[in-house]
């Protein structure tokens, strides 16, 4: 079997030489794993509410590393926490297998609940290793969508008001979402408000967020959750929370948010999230299909839960079985009228 431990600094030549069949996208993300080692080492003393950066381990078999796992917890949820990254070198499957049942065990330990990864369809051997191999549910999909050219529609007339969205909107924003997934998608699926925060010292971080809300003008309710994002300033990534009873307000989210975009960036590429998960998924769908975008990914969610059972008073049918070294005396049975003392 293979010994796994932390990723280590010294373990970046050969990662690299592990990395050359792994694709130029996923190069950055590991570069960051290398630059925060020392203080993703110290994180490791803390407990699980505080730790905020990815955390790596390493398979090594024969004095060389045939496998790495990335795993970080979601942002405002301590207790969820994704597998970001993981990468193995040819006939590695049983240490993939090792390296995801390693962390499922460190962190469910710690007090973790749901773990969930999110693999592309085509990857035949990934989805197997989780599914068969872990243990790890076939939840939902999620896909993504690419606007082929935009075109600015006449804005409503109905005077709801956008507003950029406050750290105060979360507990309601939160609950739009929750409310838009379907029931039995709701365990593994739902969110915290604290997912929804704004991050602290956000312009530190590589990715910018651009968050609204659509709020009814009369009652001042909100309708509806936009983010777009974006590392480059070039691709930016759509995603809109709507419930059902508004669906048809799509078309006008999605105007509004390419308006905001054009404020910033003249060209520009969007991509939009659909959730499969969410109740809207299927209206949404028919629009982006007869709206000029095109699918370019389906990725599927799986989900690892870990219930917490009721615990129930049982009746006893069986006799106890009590074994202890310093007792020399023959094992007793609860179902006795009396029983000795114990080490009598």
């Amino acid at each position: 079997m293979a010994k796994l431990r932390k990723l280590g600094l010294f373990d970046i030549a050969k990662i690299k030489k592990m990395m050359s069949v792994v694709s130029s996208d996923d190069i950055p993300s590991l570069t960051e794993l290398f630059l925060l080692s020392p203080l993703i080492h110290i994180q490791g003393y803390l407990p699980i509410k505080l730790r905020k950066m990815p955390e790596s381990f390493v398979s090594i078999e024969n004095k060389a590393i045939n496998g790495m796992i990335s795993i970080r917890s979601e942002f405002g949820n301590p207790y969820k926490w994704n597998i970001k990254d993981l990468f193995l070198d040819k006939n590695s499957y049983a240490a993939g297998r090792q390296l995801v049942d390693y962390v499922l065990a460190k962190y469910g330990a710690m007090g973790a609940n749901t773990f969930f990864v999110i693999v592309e369809d085509s990857n035949e051997e990934l989805l197997d290793l989780f599914s068969k191999g872990c243990g790890f549910r076939l939840c939902s999909h999620e896909n993504l969508w690419k606007m082929n050219e935009y075109i600015i529609s006449k804005p409503s007339e109905s005077g709801d008001l956008y507003r950029p969205f406050r750290n105060s909107d979360a507990k309601e924003v939160c609950e739009l979402y929750n409310d838009s997934i379907f029931p039995h998608f709701r365990y593994s699926l739902s969110k915290s408000k604290g997912e929804f925060y704004d991050m602290f010292f956000q312009g530190l971080s590589k990715t910018t967020y651009f968050k609204y809300v659509l709020a009814d003008a009369r009652t001042k309710k909100i309708k509806s959750f936009i983010q777009y994002q974006t590392t480059d300033n070039v691709n930016f990534y759509l995603d809109i929370v709507l419930p059902s009873p508004y669906e048809d307000l799509y078309p006008e989210l999605i105007n509004f948010a390419i308006s905001q975009i054009l404020r910033r960036k003249k060209d520009f590429n969007l991509y939009i999230q659909n959730r499969k998960y969410m109740m809207t998924s299927k209206r949404y769908e028919e629009y982006l299909k007869d709206n000029n975008f095109s699918c370019l990914q389906n990725n599927v969610v799986l989900v690892k839960d870990f219930f917490k059972t009721i615990k129930q008073e049982e009746k006893i049918s069986k006799p106890a079985i009590v074994f202890s070294e310093m007792n020399s005396k023959p094992a007793f049975s609860l179902e006795q009228d009396s029983v000795p003392p114990f080490g009598v």
